[in-house]
């Protein structure tokens, strides 16, 4: 016995009035005996009140290999199963997913519907249609062979989005990216984030890996209700397989899963990720949060803007969290060094009671990023867009080293890396986090990302902006160490910034343009 699959297209259609119709991206799957079909059905995630569905709608099947002539087939089908994809209780994913609709962000396309259904509405269907396996079709279909990815990890997205404009031409459309966050616990792996761009009609796609290996469905879009940014919900196989027991699909499962520190050989010092989240509270109320790093055992680094708030009041609580039931308030014996109010960087030396409380934590491994070449691979590693204590991980996200400008950081010193820019996401609350080389060692700190006008059209001028963050402007870690030798090690008081380097920062011009005129072709 075989389990294939291939990707579909469910389109739910209003019995009475055909302008009423919704899409959904599907996995369809065959169940093959030798040359004998034995199953075939698909499998989607519906937003829809099923109730509803059942009452008022049609339910059609289409796949792209049932596409031809300028002709698209919609086989007539129906749900023939069905389970709840979220559980109101001991299920981390949906307690992951209430937390960040409580905390600014809707979720698509349950928002979208009309009613307000709750996320509980959500179930996994089993729609049951003619087979559409055959001989002549058979290459587009893959051996069902399910993974659990490592952080991080390429992935493809299988739909057919925008599929009331064209369901040939966007039939098992596929979107890559990575897995930038695991919700995973001893249990085993409960959801993934992507920062995949949502597009219509996706929910209930099939994710795979490169090697076209199944990693689960995507179930839709979080989206954060101010603009700063969106992640795709994917549910993994191992946590829908068991919701239709009747499917018995017994399939071998691969596990990738490990981290991406390497071991130490101080047994004493944990492997945890050495970012935390540092926090703002005024009057128990979260003000803002960034993220920072254990630069070694008595100092932690962030950005001036994280804790400047903190810094210039007195009722402004800073902590910093250390792990699901630990954290450490800083107060008057931690002692704040800003090198330079110009630049985005503060250290944090720890009192000896706060010391304690990271004394077995590793701190980070560390690398020049003057070893990077232009187009290297780098991650980011920070607490951005959503902070949730219960599942303390970092959102990563990984990209490539896009530019590195050199200069003088003070007066007869030499030349070395002070802007790193790189193509890896940041989001708001990032501030603070690591940039790591691809062995996992620091090799720069997340200052943000960039902030542009939208484009004019036809010479008006522009006044939206709109937040990239596929664009991060980090300080390396050579002149991170620069300023800690001069402020925190030697208390260099007198010693001054380069201005180009200041200029550098602001994105000012420092240089000269010069244009050849007159010039003999």
């Amino acid at each position: 016995m075989v389990w294939l699959y291939s990707s579909a297209c469910i389109r739910i259609v209003n019995s009475r009035n055909s302008t009423i119709a919704h899409s959904l991206s599907a996995i369809y799957i065959v169940d093959k005996v030798g040359e004998e079909i034995v199953d075939s059905f698909c499998l989607s995630i519906c937003h829809l009140p099923l109730d509803q569905v059942e009452k008022d709608y049609k339910i059609y099947v289409a796949a792209p290999h049932l596409h031809g002539n300028g002709d698209v087939i919609w086989l007539d089908s129906s749900v023939v199963a069905l389970a709840p994809v979220f559980r109101a209780i001991d299920d981390p994913l949906y307690d992951y997913m209430k937390y960040a609709l409580q905390n600014g962000f809707n979720f698509l396309p349950l928002d979208s519907l009309v009613g307000n259904p709750l996320l509980l509405s959500l179930n996994l269907i089993k729609v049951l249609c003619r087979s559409i396996y055959s001989l002549e079709t058979s290459h587009r279909f893959r051996e069902f062979l399910s993974v659990t990815p490592e952080l991080l990890a390429p992935i493809v997205i299988r739909s057919s989005p925008f599929n009331f404009t064209n369901a040939s031409i966007f039939a098992d459309f596929a979107s890559t990216g990575n897995l930038n966050f695991t919700l995973q616990d001893e249990r085993g792996c409960h959801g993934y984030l992507s920062d995949i761009k949502y597009l219509e009609n996706m929910s209930g796609a099939l994710v795979t890996t490169r090697q076209d290996e199944a990693v689960g469905l995507l179930v839709g879009n979080l989206r954060k209700i101010n603009g700063d940014g969106d992640l795709l919900v994917i549910a993994p196989w191992e946590r829908l397989l068991p919701l239709l027991p009747n499917l018995k699909m017994t399939t071998e499962t691969k596990n990738f899963e490990k981290s991406w520190i390497l071991p130490t050989s101080n047994a004493a010092l944990t492997s945890k990720n050495p970012v935390f989240p540092i926090v703002l509270f005024k009057d128990n109320r979260n003000l803002s949060w960034g993220s920072c790093i254990l630069l070694n055992q008595l100092t932690l680094v962030t950005n001036l803007h994280v804790i400047k708030r903190y810094r210039e009041s007195t009722d402004i609580v800073c902590e910093v969290v250390i792990n699901e039931s630990t954290s450490m308030t800083i107060g008057q014996d931690d002692e704040i060094i800003i090198p330079f109010e110009s630049l985005d960087l503060a250290f944090i030396v720890l009192s000896p009671q706060n010391m304690m409380l990271v004394s077995s934590i590793r701190p980070t491994k560390m690398s020049f990023s003057n070893n990077l070449q232009i187009g290297d691979v780098v991650t980011t590693s920070g607490y951005g867009l959503i902070l949730n204590r219960d599942h303390l991980k970092t959102m990563k996200s990984s990209g490539h080293v896009s530019s590195k400008i050199y200069h003088q950081p003070f007066e007869s010193s030499p030349k070395i890396p002070c802007v790193l820019i790189a193509s890896s996401s940041c989001w708001n609350g990032s501030s603070g986090g690591g940039l790591f080389n691809e062995r996992g060692s620091l090799v720069g700190l997340i200052c943000s990302n960039a902030q542009v006008f939208v484009p004019s059209v036809n010479g008006s001028v522009a006044s939206k902006t709109e937040k990239v963050p596929l664009f991060c402007l980090c300080i390396p870690l050579e002149l991170i160490l620069e300023c800690y030798q001069k402020k925190v090690v030697e208390k260099e008081d007198d010693v001054e910034l380069n201005i180009k380097v200041e200029k550098a920062w602001r994105l000012e011009s420092y240089h000269q343009d010069i244009f050849e005129r007159n010039s003999k072709l």
